[in-house]
């Protein structure tokens, strides 16, 4: 059991390399924020770290488990598994229309989109056929790699910065900041599914402020990419474009030493893509020993992998499908999804806090009375 135990700062990387790439894939044309929309993530930086530090406060913080185990003691053995089973097909949703996201950028690079999403789907599994600190460990690797190349292409990008096409804002631009918030809180939902496997997170004093600098880190590195990407476009062609950022790398360059990055970067994303099937393949599987009433077992994470290749080449074959997954259907979902979470956490929660309480009082009284 030791080695499937992680700490909550593994858990902040995996996050942060996840959600970083996809937020930069999609917040683009979910958001009708125009110049403004680099400011979003920074005015969700507040929300969230409130959220992450009310977390680390409180007696609920001692003691963990898998949000799976809390739904079944609060809701009964029947109503516990129907929520369960719920969150599992809305997480094997999310798996489905983040691999077709997958294919249809890997459609644009040299070679089979299907047969890289494949391979990723199937080193996911591998990952999470091993141990939970193994594939947390393998995440912090990839987490460098991406950020440095982040790093690189924001260094190559800034000469070609245009500070008109972000500073001068309008009164809509400005208007429309709320909503893009909710897009975003709606795309980052998916992170939420950690709280399944949140028995296996191992929470110390001081990982409460490394995990406000990996939330602050994302969502400001998010702010500095779209700003980039703003200002090399301009807003009116950004929202044109279906994959901006890949478009500004494919300008960028060094006239000798290296061009047309953006196949290298294609194939570096997808690094962010296998942290996201690593979280849910992860929760997926605690969520279906939820379900069935077993232990957890190793070949539920290759179904749901094998399904989701499937379910993600037929939507990116239909035309407009994933594009009414990805701008509608995950971020309004995701709203939800991440509210009933929320909801059930605290009201697991408090339970365990409650019946704690009363454990402390009947000790208590037993002492009272020996005295």
């Amino acid at each position: 059991m030791k080695d499937q135990m992680i700490s909550m700062r593994q858990l902040m990387t995996l996050l942060l390399l996840g959600l970083f790439t996809l937020g930069a894939d999609l917040l683009p044309s979910l958001s009708r924020a125009g110049a403004a929309l680099w400011l979003t993530p920074l005015l969700c930086l507040p929300i969230l770290l409130l959220g992450l530090k009310i977390s680390y406060t409180g007696p609920e913080m001692k003691e963990r488990k898998d949000l799976g185990e809390g739904l079944l003691q609060l809701c009964g053995r029947v109503g516990g598994k129907i929520l369960c089973y719920l969150f599992l097909l809305w997480g094997f949703g999310l798996l489905v229309v983040n691999a077709a996201r997958c294919t249809a950028r890997m459609g644009t690079a040299e070679g089979s989109p299907v047969i890289f999403v494949a391979l990723v789907l199937a080193l996911a599994v591998w990952m999470t056929h091993g141990k939970l600190s193994a594939a947390a460990r393998s995440c912090e690797i990839f987490y460098l790699v991406v950020g440095v190349s982040i790093l690189a292409v924001m260094l190559l990008a800034f000469p070609r910065l245009e500070f008109k096409n972000v500073l001068l804002l309008t009164g809509g631009e400005v208007r429309a900041l709320p909503g893009s918030m909710l897009s975003l809180f709606g795309l980052f939902s998916i992170g939420l599914y950690a709280f399944f496997f949140l028995g296996s997170v191992t929470v110390r004093e001081k990982d409460a402020n490394a995990s406000y600098r990996r939330m602050s880190l994302l969502l400001i590195a998010l702010s500095a990419l779209l700003l980039l990407i703003l200002g090399c476009f301009g807003a009116p062609l950004v929202e044109k474009l279906e994959r901006p950022f890949f478009q500004m790398v494919a300008a960028l360059g060094v006239e000798g030493a290296f061009q047309r990055l953006e196949a290298l970067y294609s194939a570096l994303w997808m690094l962010g893509d296998l942290a996201l099937f690593v979280l849910l393949l992860f929760a997926l599987k605690r969520l279906t020993a939820c379900v069935i009433g077993k232990k957890e077992s190793t070949w539920s994470a290759g179904i749901y992998a094998a399904a989701a290749l499937a379910g993600g080449v037929l939507m990116v074959g239909q035309e407009g499908m994933l594009r009414m997954m990805e701008q509608t259907v995950v971020p309004r979902g995701g709203l939800v999804a991440g509210a009933l979470l929320l909801l059930l956490l605290i009201l697991v929660k408090r339970r365990e806090v409650r019946r704690g309480n009363q454990a402390d009082e009947k000790d208590s009284r037993k002492n009272e009375k020996r005295c």
